[in-house]
């Protein structure tokens, strides 16, 4: 199925793609060593494979499991197998996201389904200010709303903790100086639905990802400080 035309096919690469489910680049994940080997097959031991896989995963708007892809996304993410000899009989295999693509065409075919797409950049500013943003926000420089972001990341982490609420584990410095990876790590850590993932992957830019989890991150914050506050009120020292 095509979505796009006049397109030149020597900028075209073909996956195969695991259906439903959000990949986001940087971001290492698992992903069950079955779901895998039913869309291209994995050797049975600790080998190389006989050629190189491109791997892709994509939500799904809708899903069929009788053709294996519903609808799709247009936006997907290209990921690679983390472990550079991955034990194929273990259950999972760590991946790791490499870069965004666009969909072009696909194949659903329970066989395996495949696409061909384009790889898609990752800008950091926006060429245009976002309606939704104010002009106040719109105009924050880069590496202010970087170091702004990293501190709520940080805010959210110690206030999570504090409440039992979830484990995570952040790198011991956060990357200020990559837009992009830290927009992917906020994210990520932010463990929202994979609507929501799809939704930060999709935005046209670092700077546009960051404002829009910056926005979520005080929400966040706000609730768990108050989650404390009632915490501390009936568990004093």
């Amino acid at each position: 199925m095509s979505l796009h035309t006049a397109i030149d096919e020597s900028f075209l690469i073909r996956l195969v793609l695991v259906p439903d489910r959000v990949v986001l680049p940087g971001v290492q994940t698992m992903l069950p060593t079955g779901l895998l080997n039913v869309f291209s097959p994995l050797p049975h031991a600790q080998q190389p494979l006989a050629a190189p896989i491109q791997w892709g995963a994509v939500l799904c708007k809708t899903y069929n499991e009788r053709s294996g892809l519903g609808e799709p996304f247009e936006v997907g993410c290209l990921f690679r197998l983390s472990d550079a000899q991955p034990d194929y009989a273990a259950p999972a295999l760590g991946i790791t996201g490499v870069q965004r693509f666009k969909l072009v065409s696909w194949q659903p075919a329970a066989a395996g389904p495949f696409a061909y797409v384009l790889l898609k950049d990752e800008p950091l500013m926006q060429a245009t200010r976002e309606a939704d943003f104010s002009a106040e926000v719109s105009e924050t420089s880069l590496p202010m709303l970087c170091a702004q972001v990293a501190d709520q990341l940080q805010t959210l982490i110690g206030l999570a903790r504090k409440l039992e609420c979830f484990k995570t584990c952040l790198p011991a410095v956060l990357p200020v100086d990559d837009p992009v990876a830290l927009s992917y790590l906020v994210a990520d850590t932010l463990r929202g639905s994979l609507v929501l993932r799809q939704q930060l992957l999709e935005m046209p830019s670092a700077q546009a990802r960051l404002i829009q989890e910056s926005q979520m991150l005080v929400r966040l914050n706000q609730q768990l400080a108050m989650r404390c506050q009632i915490q501390d009120a009936f568990n004093p020292e």
